[in-house]
């Protein structure tokens, strides 16, 4: 036998369940009155202890049954979930252990024939109406009259076969007869069942079918009709009813109903296409406007087919409404963002035209007036305007066709947007972009072209003016050499002789004096020579720097122990702190030229009894921040910018302090041609701290690493003298 549908199943098992809760009081009932009856009705042929014992274990099992009944009630009036199976199996439990207890009523209460034969007709009794109650488990009853058989079986092992026999051939083909006909309704049962359970499918079906096509109509927006023209009645869905402003089933709708939502402007158009449509001659489609019954108005577009009998008179007309208010609101936004666009490109001056990448004999998608301006193009062909036709109007116009065709086919076989130059036999020259779009399914390129003659010429000026100076500024650095040059030669002249002279014990103590100044000043002017010509040379890309792992203490003590003298002379203290064995990556020369550059400032613009104070951060991304800060008066906010301009003193010229101005220019230099950067920090009144950064030669082991928030600092040894 095919196994039934889990569906199927289920549908019987409830059906069953229903049924053992329909029967269980009557059966609950009848049991316990035979039961009473048989008792009393046996009188003294019994002990009374036996015969009230078996009545109590009655009473037990019909309140099993009564209890199990009542918990399935409780539970589905709470909406807990019943599982059909476990129930029925609870509910036949109940059956045997009912059917025990009358099983169990011959060897209790039998004392002689006349006694077996009133027990055994009651549970013949019992067992035909459990049949009768539960056709549709025969399970059950089946569990409730084996008991019998075996009573019957231990009535014949006490001697009482010979009746027991009759009466259990009689209470067989009772029982039998009962169970043939339990069998029938059984099928009729389980064959209304299927069928109930196969109407209720397809009812839910078709609510659902119906429920789905509701919800469909509501979120599309689409309702239907159905119309007789021949007697008027109409039928309408509930999104029908929304999109004429009415609730779904408020009223019966017709004709009337439908005119009067029907924008005036549009309801004559409607009646002649009704008409039409009825009369055969075409179909209802037509779009207008509606003003609904909730005082909205909508943009409605109508469909319908008419069904004809053989003499062509209209029988039925089925058809849609479809709200297409927000696609034509964005149409017409559309068309006005065409418009715009449109009146956005033929302002701008630019030549713009858009064409199908696939297919170069297709018409533009687009072209703007400047296009047509800018080659040539008549207006009458703009219409019918393809990538040929701009082609052949464009390339009359080339200076060099053959190399901008070349051109033009390497930028259609590219996917990647394109820009160059174009020139013209007339001088002008057009700035040309291509961009490749993917747009609705296919490729389009966009063309733009710039009439950009008077950039280009401007950008040609400027770059002339730039060579100019590149030359001037050559030029200068060449002779700023030469004269250095021709300078230091007498410069050596006049120093040396002036040593010898500062030498001389026989000078007089007054001329002592004069040579001191003429060694100074020539000292100062040689110094100047020199940074005259570092910048020389820095300018004229001439400076190498050979980078190299350099120790930073060592190029620090070196410097230190320089600027010691000076440093005491003026009762400086200078304070040092960095990281410990850091490799910097420079060159030794120049970083040294650049650190004496900066502690010499730090010296000459500091107050008398000041301090010079040396800090050493490193970065995390590889690079190491050295600074030197003094507690001289500080450097003006607003001139800052210019600090590191050549010659530039910021007004200092004017005091004691010497200096060139071009020190700070050739640090900053220098420092760039390291990979490094230079900076000030300088709150007026409070001094200035001049910095520098430059990369690690390597980076340390992770373990020694400072963290960003916290820089490690470790005090440097100063020299005996700087003490």
């Amino acid at each position: 036998m095919k196994p039934l549908a889990p569906t199927l199943t289920a549908a019987l098992a409830g059906a069953r369940l229903q049924q053992h809760e329909r029967g269980v009081h009557a059966a609950v009932g009848a049991s316990a009155a035979a039961g009473l009856l048989l008792v009393v009705g046996l009188g003294e042929t019994h002990h009374q202890l036996e015969a009230w014992s078996w009545l109590t274990a009655l009473a037990m099992a019909l309140g099993l049954r009564l209890l199990i009944a009542a918990t399935l009630r409780r539970r589905r009036n709470l909406g807990q979930p019943v599982a059909a199976p476990a129930w029925i199996l609870g509910f036949r439990l109940a059956f045997l252990a009912h059917g025990l207890v009358w099983g169990a009523a011959l060897p209790t209460l039998a004392d002689g024939p006349e006694s077996v034969f009133y027990i055994w007709l009651a549970v013949v009794l019992m067992v035909a109406g459990s049949y009768i109650v539960s056709p549709f488990d025969l399970v059950a009853p089946s569990l409730f009259g084996a008991p019998a058989v075996i009573g019957l079986a231990l009535t014949a092992a006490a001697g009482q076969a010979d009746i027991g026999l009759n009466l259990a051939l009689v209470g067989m083909l009772f029982l039998a007869t009962v169970q043939l006909a339990s069998l029938r309704t059984h099928r009729m049962m389980t064959e209304h069942a299927l069928l109930q359970h196969n109407e209720g499918l397809r009812l839910a079906e078709l609510q659902r079918s119906e429920a789905r096509l509701q919800e469909a109509q509501h979120l599309a927006q689409v309702g239907s009709f159905d119309w007789d023209p021949v007697s008027g009645a109409l039928d309408w869905s509930d999104e029908h009813f929304r999109l004429w402003g009415l609730a779904p089933g408020s009223c019966t709708p017709d004709y009337a109903l439908f005119r009067s939502a029907i924008h005036p402007g549009d309801l004559e158009d409607i009646e002649l296409q009704l008409a039409t449509a009825l009369a055969g001659q075409s179909r209802y489609d037509c779009v207008h406007r509606l003003r609904a019954h909730d005082g909205i108005e909508r943009v409605i577009h109508g469909r319908a087919e008419v069904s004809f009998d053989d003499q062509g008179r209209a029988l039925r007309m089925l058809g849609t409404v479809h709200d297409v208010t927000e696609r034509r609101q964005a149409a017409e936004a559309l068309e006005r963002s065409l418009d715009n666009l449109t009146l956005t490109l033929n302002a701008t001056g630019d030549a713009i035209f858009a064409s199908d990448a696939t297919d170069a004999g297709q018409s533009l998608l687009f072209v703007n007036e400047r296009m047509l301006q800018m080659w040539g193009i008549p207006p009458e062909e703009a219409r019918e305007l393809t990538p040929a036709t701009v082609m052949r109007h464009a390339g009359a116009q080339f200076r060099d066709p053959p190399r901008e065709i070349r051109r033009i086919q390497e930028i259609i076989t590219s996917s990647e947007p394109a820009e160059d130059r174009v020139e013209l036999k007339d001088g002008r020259v057009l700035l040309r972009r291509c961009h490749p779009m993917h747009r609705a399914g296919r490729w389009v390129r966009v063309w733009g072209f710039r009439d950009i003659t008077v950039e280009a010429q401007a950008l040609r000026q400027l770059e002339l003016a730039r060579d100019e100076a590149e030359r001037a500024n050559l030029a200068k650095s060449e002779f700023l050499n030469q004269m250095s040059h021709e300078l230091r030669t007498p410069l050596n002249a006049i120093l040396g002789f002036s040593q010898l002279l500062q030498y001389d014990p026989d000078l007089p103590e007054t001329l002592q004096e004069d040579v001191q100044e003429i060694l100074k000043a020539g000292h100062h002017l040689l110094g100047l020579i020199n940074e005259i010509l570092d910048l020389a040379r820095i300018e004229s890309g001439r400076v190498k720097v050979q980078l190299e792992s350099v120790d930073l203490q060592e190029v620090l003590a070196d410097c230190l122990g320089l600027i010691a003298p000076q440093a005491q002379a003026r009762g400086l203290r200078v304070e040092s702190a960095g990281l410990p064995e850091l490799q910097l990556c420079a060159d030794p020369k120049r970083l040294k030229q650049v650190l004496l550059n900066l502690l010499s400032n730090a010296v000459k613009y500091n107050r008398e009894q000041g301090r010079i104070r040396l800090t050493a951060h490193q970065h995390p991304v590889g690079r190491l921040r050295l600074s030197i800060s003094d507690d001289g008066p500080g450097i003006p906010a607003d001139r800052l910018d210019e600090l590191f301009q050549p010659f530039n003193r910021l007004g200092a010229e004017s005091s004691e302090v010497e200096g060139t101005g071009i020190g700070l220019t050739i640090t900053r230099q220098l420092t760039e041609l390291m990979h490094g950067s230079v900076g000030v920090i300088s709150p007026e009144g409070e001094g200035a701290t001049f910095w520098i950064e430059l990369p690690l030669a390597q980076r340390p082991h992770p373990q020694e690493e400072p963290r960003a928030a916290e820089p490690q600092q470790a005090h440097l040894e100063l020299l005996p003298e700087m003490r």
